[in-house]
């Protein structure tokens, strides 16, 4: 499957993995989170990062998060979470094998090799 057709799949399935796999997530997200020792003031990148399972716990914490994914939906889905909760989450759509970034984040989490492509 070529990039395109990743990207364009994953908007087309992004409601539904939001209400299903983004609210189990969080609970296991709290968790790995607390192990990498994440605190507030740290910058924190998440690629991959759908629509915030991890980003919003590493928000709540009080981490400067910036969250990218190849799909503008996911990122839109994060947004919306991240705002009823009154959180700043900076996004960007980006895919997760050709970033664009500075070097200066405290931790980073990386979905892409959790999966051949994509989230």
């Amino acid at each position: 499957m070529e990039r395109e057709d990743t990207h364009a799949a994953w908007d087309k399935i992004a409601p539904g993995y939001d209400k299903t796999n983004t609210p189990t997530q969080m609970g296991i997200a709290n968790e790995g989170l607390r192990r990498a020792g994440l605190r507030g003031g740290m910058r924190f990148l998440d690629v991959a990062a759908g629509s915030g399972a991890l980003s919003i716990p590493a928000a709540r914490l009080g981490a400067q998060v910036l969250a990218t994914d190849q799909s503008p939906v996911m990122l839109e889905l994060l947004k919306e979470r991240a705002d009823q909760d009154g959180l700043n989450i900076e996004t960007r759509v980006m895919d997760g094998h050709e970033l664009e970034l500075d070097d200066r984040f405290a931790v980073r989490r990386n979905a892409v090799s959790r999966h051949a492509e994509g989230h």
